[in-house]
């Protein structure tokens, strides 16, 4: 019987392995490996180190002891044999025992295209270290990593929120993106699991990109971040309802408010937050709030003069702590109906 030498085996399929180069061999064996014609990667990033009382930016590893090499198994283990450096197969448990580490190409390729920008301000964690299931899977359009795959998540000592590449149980890199590039994975919209949380953070938000001066927050780096949290928020709240008036009178004032941000009041929104106002008691704090920043968004000076009036009987009879700190929140935004009759 003649054999089949036509046949690929297992052996015989390129994949991306990772290998361990031991003793901070990661460079020689890639460069060992790229000699024969071997694909190979070792992801880079520049550290300042001090040589002789002089500062020195040199490209080194990022991660430690590892080479992400492209080929088969038996190219591979040939190499092995041959490699004066120390290397072994990076392996992991399975039911049948220890097994190389295979990595999808896609997985492989959103790393390298993430990690190889060496000049971007990259950072590498261990996937344990983050807990991605938090974030919002996420793909680029445009720019450097288009194509790109992988999770938005807000990450401990980061002012913005970052895309996150991660290759499972090995290695994760970080970078910021631009918020106008970003596509949710996901078509389903996300609703919110923590409303009065996610309420409030809506709030403060749009409160800041509200009363900043126009010029000087579209300038601010943190600008388009700000624009992709306060985006993100209105979905997973726009479609929820509060329990109570309060809850829903602050809910519709914030989806409001986000609304305005991006000039883009719609009249299902200025509807609920009419009925919701209906349903308070104007005399409240609450009641006031929404009076006054609802009626100079909607530019309704009737709802603006209730609540001066209102502020007006509480000063009479000398107000308390709260209906102090109330009048102090509220008043600037008298600045964004100045501006809105300048025609700013």
């Amino acid at each position: 019987m003649i054999k089949d030498n036509s046949i690929q085996t297992d052996s015989d399929i390129k994949r991306w392995y990772v290998l361990r180069a031991v003793f901070h061999g990661e460079v020689i064996v890639r460069d060992m490996l790229r000699r024969e014609g071997i694909q190979c990667y070792v992801p880079m990033y520049y550290r300042v180190d001090t040589v002789r009382q002089r500062k020195v930016r040199r490209l080194v590893p990022a991660v430690r002891e590892l080479v992400f090499v492209y080929s088969t198994q038996n190219i591979i283990s040939d190499f092995k044999r041959r490699c004066k450096k120390k290397v072994y197969w990076l392996m992991r448990p399975s039911a049948l025992g220890p097994e190389r580490i295979i990595i999808p190409d896609k997985d492989m390729d959103n790393f390298i295209r993430i990690t190889q920008q060496h000049e971007r301000e990259v950072t590498y964690f261990h996937p344990d270290e983050l807990s991605l299931s938090k974030g919002d899977s996420i793909c680029i359009h445009g720019g450097p990593f288009n194509g790109v795959e992988g999770v938005l998540l807000k990450i401990k000592g980061k002012r913005d929120r970052q895309l996150v590449v991660s290759i499972p149980g090995i290695a994760a890199a970080t970078v910021s993106v631009r918020p106008e590039l970003v596509e949710l994975k996901s078509n389903k919209e996300k609703r919110s699991k923590n409303l009065d949380g996610d309420m409030k953070e809506l709030l403060r938000l749009a409160t800041q990109m509200l009363l900043s001066p126009p010029d000087s927050v579209k300038q601010a780096p943190e600008y388009d971040m700000l624009c992709f949290e306060i985006h993100r928020l209105y979905v997973s709240l726009k479609s929820l309802r509060g329990f109570l008036p309060g809850q829903e009178g602050e809910l519709s004032l914030s989806l409001l408010m986000a609304e305005r941000v991006f000039a883009t009041v719609q009249h299902e929104t200025i509807l609920r937050f009419r009925h919701a106002l209906s349903k308070l008691d104007h005399q409240t704090l609450l009641g006031v709030r929404m009076l006054w920043i609802g009626g100079i968004l909607l530019q309704d000076d009737i709802l603006v003069n209730n609540a001066q009036q209102i502020i007006n009987r509480w000063q009479s009879a000398g107000t308390s702590p709260r209906q102090k700190k109330l009048i102090a929140d509220i008043r600037p935004w008298k600045s964004l109906q100045l501006r809105k009759d300048n025609g700013q």
